[in-house]
C-alpha cells in the first residue's frame, strides 16, 4: 500500500508548540485563540500574508524541536517494514520556509522516521495523491481529506481539536489506531 501522511498536526504536535510564539508576536491572549479555524491564520484571526511574514520568521526556530505525536515513530517505522511505501506530504512551502524540504527532511530523519518520499508544498493534495497513486492518506485537515477522498482514494482523518465537527471520514486519535485500520485492510 502507498500511504501518504502529512506532518504538521498529524505526525507532529504543531500547533501546540506554535502557540506561545504566534501570541507573543500577534500580541494575543492565548485564551483568545479561535478553536475552530481550518487554518493557523484563521485561528489567530491574522491575514494569511501576515501569517507567512510570522511563519518566516519563527518556524526555522521552532520546527526542529516539535514534539511527535506518541508513538508515531514506531507505528511509521512499522508500516515501512510490514512492505508499504511511505510518502510524506506536507504543505510546508517557500511562504513557511526559507528551505521547506531541508527543514522537513532534517527534522524526519533526526527523529528516526522512516519513509521512501517527502513532498513539500503540496497544497492540492488530491491531484498529488492520484498521481503519486497513493492508497490512504493520513491527515488532519478536513478540506484535504475531502479533496483526497474525490478521487476516490481512502483517507483517515487525524484528530484534532480544528477537525471536531466532521463526520465525514474514518476518524482516527492516535498512531495505534492508524496501524490498526491498515493491518486490517
Amino acid at each position: 500500500m502507498r500511504i501518504a501522511i502529512d506532518i504538521d498536526d498529524t505526525i507532529t504536535n504543531t500547533w501546540k508548540s506554535i502557540i506561545p510564539a504566534a501570541c507573543e508576536y500577534f500580541k494575543i491572549d492565548e485564551n483568545k485563540l479561535g478553536k475552530n479555524g481550518r487554518a493557523y491564520n484563521e485561528a489567530i484571526g491574522c491575514a494569511l500574508d501576515e501569517w507567512y511574514t510570522f511563519a518566516r520568521k519563527k518556524f526555522e526556530s521552532i520546527v526542529p524541536y516539535l514534539e511527535l505525536k506518541e508513538n508515531v515513530v514506531n507505528v511509521i517505522n512499522k508500516l515501512k517494514e510490514d512492505g508499504h511505501e511511505i510518502i510524506i506530504l506536507t504543505a510546508r512551502g517557500s511562504n513557511d520556509y526559507k528551505n521547506p524540504y531541508q527543514i522537513s527532511y532534517d527534522y524526519l530523519t533526526n527523529k528516526g522516521i522512516l519513509f521512501d518520499k517527502l513532498i513539500v508544498d503540496g497544497h492540492d493534495k488530491g491531484i498529488i495523491c492520484k498521481k503519486e497513486k497513493i492508497d490512504l492518506l493520513i491527515d488532519d485537515s478536513i478540506n484535504n481529506c475531502r479533496n483526497v477522498s474525490g478521487y476516490g482514494i481512502d483517507v483517515l482523518l487525524f484528530d484534532a481539536l480544528h477537525n471536531k465537527e466532521c463526520n465525514a471520514f474514518k476518524r482516527v486519535h492516535n498512531w495505534n489506531e492508524v496501524y490498526e485500520y491498515i493491518k486490517n485492510k
